[in-house]
C-alpha cells in the first residue's frame, strides 16, 4: 500500500517527533534540549508521540546508550522510522540520517535490529568522511 508523508526539503516538524530529531537531542547537552522544549513545547502529534519531559529524557538516554533513535508512529500514523546521529570529533550531533517505511512493512526484528544496524554502519562511514577527508 503506497503512502505519502507530508515532507519537503525545508519543512519544520517537532524534534521529539522523528528519529532524525530524538537521535540529535539525545547527543546534545541537557540544557539544549531543556532550551528546545520550553521554546516548542512537546506537541501531540499522533496518539504514540512523546508528551511527557520525563518520559522524553529516559528515551533520549536509551537512543544515547543503543546509538540510534526509533520513530513508531510518532510523528505519522502507519509509519516508522529508524534515524542515527552523524556526530563530530566532539561526539555532538551535528547532523542525522534515517530510513522511513510504512509500519506493515518494517516489523519486528528488522524494525529492532536489522535496519538499526545498517543506519550505525552508515553512520560511521559518514562520520570517518567527515573526520578524515
Amino acid at each position: 500500500m503506497p503512502f505519502t508523508l507530508d515532507t519537503h526539503a525545508g519543512k519544520r516538524v517537532p524534534l521529539h517527533t522523528t528519529s532524525l530529531g530524538k537521535s540529535i537531542m539525545a547527543n546534545r547537552s541537557r540544557e539544549e534540549v531543556e532550551a528546545i522544549i520550553d521554546k516548542h513545547g512537546l506537541e501531540q502529534v499522533t496518539e504514540n508521540t512523546i508528551t511527557d519531559r520525563d518520559e522524553l529524557f529516559d528515551e533520549l538516554g536509551t537512543i544515547r546508550e543503543r546509538g540510534y533513535a526509533l520513530d513508531d508512529e510518532q510523528r505519522v500514523e502507519g509509519v516508522r522510522c529508524v534515524g542515527a546521529p552523524i556526530l563530530d570529533e566532539s561526539d555532538r550531533a551535528v547532523a542525522a540520517i534515517s530510513v522511513t517505511m510504512p509500519k506493515n512493512r518494517l516489523t519486528g526484528e528488522q524494525f529492532e535490529e536489522e535496519l538499526p544496524e545498517i543506519i550505525l554502519e552508515s553512520t560511521n562511514v559518514i562520520q570517518v568522511n567527515l573526520t578524515y577527508s
